[in-house]
This record gives structure tokens, C-alpha cells and sequence, in this order.
């Protein structure tokens, strides 16, 4: 049975890889249940008990303890002892909400986004599952450990050619056309995932080439060895290069004696031809070693900067992505989704103590692959997967690899490879044990996909803005005063729950804006925009807010933030900002300023309000009118009102929008595009 458990891995490592990392949508609604399934051959087998070494059950323990931290992290926590063990988590709800007279919850918890780390848990899970599997059950057979190295090269193989196809075709990353509307890659998301993916395979394949009773696929092996560099050098990952050039070397230095002059050189020449491919085709990892960024830096020192802040418990599992904006600087806009570095983000979000169980089991993994490494009694066959493990621990170094599956079931791969070897005292576990494991395993399965499926959003609020604006009857404005009075307290109550809610901020700051309170409004509006300052959407609803009520300087001072910034926005986004300070410095007779920006939004796309700013400053008033209204009714044919909002409002600062022959002409315009008002 331990045989059809090991066909399971490896057809869900090939799904997961081939699932564009795992992480098509799709894979990752399946991939909780489907790590689960690995156990039942196991849970049917009638053989007992199962031996299992004393590393592997420490490991297994640090696992257990891991989960025992991310809980800890959910639990709501008195003010008290929360100001005490989690700073940075005390600050984020009950220390804002006091400065701005909210009343807090009696308790809160570690975790700044308590949703982002029951998200986590969702690749945590089958993590924990897929590393218990390969801890209970390692490939003990030569005829097992042949096979599962034949499924590896079969895999990497598969992500060697589609990085060279993909560097070939000019992509950086690795989306499935399904979901994103790109062009599918393959196996991973990002040519750092993939390069660590080959950099582990390229020093499997060159330890395999040593290996006496593999020795007839010595060729094969080193063609798949230089198939693999040939690809990081296309693929462009510098981490992945430096990674499988480090433990080659330290392959070679322990092979040194069974290595002929001859091979020698032919590998020299071998490399040099790689090299020489590289250069010529223009190898992207060349321009990355000579002119790459240093973000990686400043995203270390952030995620240290988040440490020092709550150092004993971390700010949460799976927090860091949007915590770490607050503290990148100018480099914030690029919003990295991870540290870069597995060790430091472990750190960040689970603090010293998460950092401690990782780091024994880490150490314990470590100390066991450089013994069989170092070791001239085991066989190559069984080193390799040490060397493969240390190359992926060092590259965690330089990526963070915990949110991928395939590389979930590559840690497992490895681990199940060398674990078992050498001379250890076994101990014995009975299979009711494990099959208690699947009793707890399974509904915590289940419970972790439906969590992880919810999200706190506040767009089912009954919040209504123009409430007020058609009333018309004493009667009717009593109502809604009432109704707005009753919202505005339903949106407190909403941010005393969740205070780490970004999208609940945004509303909150407009709502105290509306009662009068724009001095607070304005605080909690750039308290909203440090926490989500990539959330567009929502601030130019804040922005739009702000300038209704003459605050110009608030709405020029967060687009210019963001539009001069390294921002990855696209043109169109880029142009409504413009656009935005464009319709305010009109309305606050800034014609100089006004023209300025709208070059500049003209310069990114032809959009209607661009046409119809032009046809307010320059002289040929109609034409640009004109045009605007056709770009218009192209695109919001049925919205006239937005179109005449903007019109009536800049009409009332600029009279001749309102003369007979515009406004003849735009409702015959009006007439024969046949558009609704």
C-alpha cells in the first residue's frame, strides 16, 4: 500500500507543477483535500506498525507547535497583554481607535489581519500534511528511490523547457491564460520559483553523475545537468544561479578523488559552451547580474522592521504583503508579496518563538543532509537528495517558497529521499495512530478551505449617499437623517470589529467627513491610504469626497504621491488620476496648474474627461466637446448622469459650458446617440 501512497505524491506534485505552481485557482480550492488523500492507502494497509526515526518525530512535533503559534495568533487577546506581547497588534486596533474616540472590542488579536492568516492556513495545511507523509513514510527501496528520481527529471525536465520557451518569447511571468488573460508558461509563477525548482535539480543530476550504480545514465545526467543551467541563465534568476554554482562546487570538492583529468575538461568546455550559448542569445541573466534592483534589500530591512515591532509572537501568518507597506518608503510601491527570504519572513510574522520552531526543525533537517553529504558509506544515489535539500535551503535565502505546492511536494520529495538513511534507532508507531491522524486531519481540512474562503469586505453595508439629495419633505429628510445616523453608527461598530480592514477605513473617513468632522476624517483618510495605498478604487472615491468640499491640496498631495512614485499602474489608471486633479484645479480657477496636469494625462490615454478638460481651456470649445461626448457614449452609454454631473458642476465656474449653442449641440448629440439620461 506504501506503493500506491507514493504514486498519490507524485501525481499530485505533476498536477501541482503543471497547475502552474499550484496556484491555479482551481488546484488551490482542491489542493487541502487532495494532500489528505495521500494518507488512505496508508489507512488501509493492515501492516503495523511503522518505524519512524527520533529526528522525524522532533520535526513532526515542531509541525504540531507551529499550529499550536498560528492559533495563538487568532485568539482574541486583552488590551493588556496584547500592548505587552504584541505591540505592533496593539497600536493597529485598540491604540487608533482610542485616538480617534472609537470605542474597542474587549479583545483583539496578534494577528494585524487576522483573515490574511486563516488565508495562510489554507497552504499551510496540505504543507503540514505533505511534510508529515514524507516524514512517516520515506522511499527506503532502491527500486522506490529510482523511480521517484525518474518523476523528479521527468519534472524538471518539463520546467527547463518551458523556461527556455518562455525567455525565448520575451515574458517575465507565469500565468495561466484561464485565469489572467496571458499567455500560459507552465509550471511556476515566477522565474525566481522555477530557477530554484532547476538550481535543486541541476545538483541532483550532476551528485547522480557519480553514482557507481547509476553509472550508464552518467551522460543523461549531465545533459539534464546543463539543460537546467542553460535555463536559469534564460530564466534570469540570479539566486537560482548562485545557488547551483555554490553546491556544485561542493560537489565536485567531495567527488575529487573519482574525478579523471579528461572529464575535466570536457566539462570545461561543456560550461564554456553554455556560457557562450548564454551570451549570445542575449541570456537574461546576464542584464539582472549587471543592472538588477535591490529591492530584495529593502524588503529585508522591512520585514526586520516589522520584527523589532512585536518581536515575541510576529504580526501574523501571512500578514507581511500588506503590513510591509508601511515601511518600504518609497519602495512601498512596488508591493512585494513576500520578504524574499523564507528565514526572515518566518520571523516577521510569527516572532521569536515561531522562528525558534522553525528554526529546530530547519537545523535538524540541515545537520542530517550535510552528515549523509559528507559521508563516503552512503550511496550517491541517497546523497543527492541532501545536496538537493541544502541547495533549497540555501536558495530560501533569496525566495520565499511556502506559497507554491509544487514546492511544498519538492521539500517532501527530498526529505523522503535521505531521511531514513544511514544508521538510526527506529522507533515504532502503530497504524491506529495514523488513522486517528486522518479523523483530526479531516475536518481541520474542511474547516481551513471554508475559512480561508471568506473575507471581510464592507460593500454589503447599507450605506446609501444620496439619501438626503432627493428627499424633498420635511417627513422624508427626518427618515433619512435617521437612516444615515443609524449607518454612520452601523459603520463604527464595523471598525471597532475589524480595525485591520483597509476597504472599512476608506468609508469610515467619508462618513466622518459627512457629519462635520473633516479634521478626523482627513486623519483616518491618510491612516486609510497608509495601510492600502494601492487601493485605487477607493481612493479616488476618498479623493472625490475631499475635493467636493475644497480640499484640493489633500487629493493633489496622495495622486501626486502615488503617480510619482515607481508604481505599477497601468496608463488608464495613471490618466484618471490626472483627470482628478485636472476637474479640481478647474473648479479652484487653477487654469495654469489645470493645463499642466492635463497633459500630462493626455500623454497616457484619450479618454473622455481628458477631451471634454481640453474643450474648458482651450478656445475651440465645441470641437473637444465633441469629441469627449463620442468617447463617451463608446464606452458608458447608458450613464449620461456621469457625464452631465461633470458638465453642470465645471459649468457653474465656467459659463460659456452653459451657452445655447454647446448645449443645442450636445443635446442633438444626445438625440442621436439615442443615450438615456
Amino acid at each position: 500500500m506504501k506503493n500506491y501512497a507514493l504514486v498519490l505524491f507524485f501525481i499530485n506534485w505533476l498536477i501541482a507543477t503543471v497547475a502552474l505552481g499550484g496556484v491555479h485557482s482551481l488546484y488551490l480550492k482542491l489542493y487541502p483535500m487532495m494532500s489528505v488523500l495521500l494518507f488512505i492507502p496508508l489507512i488501509l494497509s493492515k501492516k503495523s506498525p511503522f518505524l519512524v526515526s527520533k529526528v522525524n518525530l522532533i520535526i513532526i512535533a515542531c509541525i504540531l507547535a507551529f499550529w499550536c503559534l498560528v492559533g495563538i495568533q487568532l485568539l482574541p487577546i486583552p488590551s493588556t497583554l496584547l500592548k505587552w506581547i504584541a505591540p505592533l497588534s496593539f497600536d493597529r486596533s485598540y491604540g487608533f481607535l482610542q485616538s480617534i474616540s472609537l470605542s474597542p472590542k474587549s479583545g483583539y488579536p496578534i494577528s494585524v489581519f487576522p483573515d490574511h492568516t486563516i488565508f495562510a492556513l489554507r497552504l499551510l495545511f496540505p504543507f503540514s500534511c505533505i511534510v508529515i507523509f514524507a516524514l512517516l513514510f520515506p522511499m527506503t527501496t532502491d527500486k522506490q528511490l529510482n523511480r521517484g528520481l525518474g518523476v523528479f527529471i521527468l519534472i524538471s525536465s518539463l520546467v527547463a523547457c518551458f523556461g527556455l520557451i518562455q525567455s525565448f518569447y520575451g515574458g517575465t511571468k507565469i500565468y495561466g491564460f484561464i485565469d489572467r488573460g496571458y499567455n500560459i508558461f507552465g509550471p511556476f509563477v515566477s522565474k525566481n520559483h522555477a530557477g530554484g525548482h532547476l538550481a535543486v535539480a541541476s545538483v541532483i543530476c550532476l551528485a547522480l553523475s557519480f553514482s557507481k550504480r547509476l553509472k550508464t545514465y552518467r551522460i543523461f545526467f549531465l545533459s539534464i545537468y546543463f539543460l537546467c543551467l542553460l535555463s536559469i541563465l534564460f530564466i534570469g534568476s540570479r539566486a537560482a544561479a548562485l545557488t547551483s554554482l555554490l553546491i556544485s562546487f561542493w560537489i565536485l570538492v567531495e567527488n575529487r578523488s573519482s574525478i579523471k583529468k579528461q572529464y575535466i575538461g570536457m566539462g570545461v568546455l561543456v560550461f564554456i559552451f553554455v556560457l557562450t550559448l548564454g551570451f549570445i542569445w542575449n541570456a537574461h541573466l546576464f542584464s539582472r547580474i549587471f543592472g538588477g534592483n535591490t529591492f530584495r534589500i529593502a524588503f529585508w530591512h522591512s520585514a526586520f522592521s516589522i520584527w523589532t515591532e512585536s518581536p515575541l509572537f510576529g504580526s501574523g501568518l501571512g500578514t507581511f504583503s500588506d503590513l510591509s507597506l508601511q515601511f518600504l518608503g518609497t519602495t512601498k510601491w512596488m508591493h512585494p508579496e513576500h520578504v524574499e527570504n523564507e528565514y526572515l519572513e518566518i520571523l516577521s510574522d510569527t516572532g521569536l518563538f515561531g522562528f525558534a520552531i522553525f528554526g529546530t526543525a530547519i537545523t535538524l533537517l540541515f545537520k542530517k543532509a550535510f552528515k549523509v553529504c559528507h559521508s563516503h558509506k552512503i550511496p550517491s544515489n541517497i546523497k543527492a537528495f541532501g545536496f538537493g535539500l541544502i541547495a533549497l535551503l540555501v536558495h530560501a535565502l533569496f525566495v520565499f517558497h511556502a506559497p507554491l505546492p509544487a514546492s511544498h511536494f519538492l521539500l517532501g520529495f527530498l526529505m523522503m529521499g535521505f531521511l531514513q538513511s544511514g544508521h538510526l534507532k527506529l522507533i515504532s508507531i502503530r497504524s491506529s495512530l495514523i488513522r486517528w491522524n486522518l479523523i483530526i486531519l479531516l475536518p481541520l481540512g474542511l474547516w481551513v478551505s471554508y475559512e480561508s474562503s471568506r473575507k471581510v469586505s464592507d460593500n454589503n453595508m447599507p450605506i446609501e449617499d444620496s439619501l438626503t439629495t432627493y428627499s424633498s419633505t420635511s417627513l422624508e429628510l427626518k427618515i433619512a437623517k435617521e437612516l444615515r445616523e443609524s449607518q454612520y453608527q452601523y459603520l463604527k461598530d464595523v471598525l471597532a470589529e475589524y480595525p485591520y480592514e483597509p476597504s472599512v477605513w476608506f468609508t469610515f473617513a467619508r462618513r466622518e467627513g459627512e457629519f462635520g468632522n473633516i479634521q478626523l476624517a482627513r486623519n483616518i483618510a491618510n491612516e486609510a491610504i497608509l495601510r492600502s495605498p494601492l487601493d485605487i478604487t477607493k481612493r479616488l472615491q476618498l479623493s472625490e469626497f475631499f475635493g467636493r468640499n475644497g480640499y484640493f491640496e489633500d487629493i493633489e498631495k496622495w495622486n501626486l504621491d502615488i503617480l510619482q512614485s515607481p508604481a505599477p499602474l497601468s496608463d488608464h489608471i495613471k490618466s484618471a488620476l490626472y483627470n482628478q486633479l485636472v476637474y479640481y484645479s478647474l473648479l479652484s480657477n487653477r487654469m495654469a496648474l489645470a493645463t499642466k496636469y492635463l497633459e500630462k494625462s493626455e500623454a497616457f490615454a484619450n479618454t473622455w474627461q481628458a477631451r471634454f478638460y481640453r474643450g474648458i481651456v482651450d478656445t475651440n470649445h465645441l470641437k473637444y466637446m465633441t469629441e469627449s461626448w463620442k468617447i463617451f457614449t463608446r464606452n458608458r452609454r447608458y450613464q449620461a448622469n456621469v457625464f452631465d454631473y461633470h458638465w453642470l458642476e465645471l459649468g457653474k465656474r465656467f459659463p460659456f459650458l452653459l451657452s445655447k449653442e454647446i448645449v443645442g449641440n450636445m443635446n442633438l448629440l444626445r438625440h442621436n446617440s439615442k443615450t438615456r439620461p
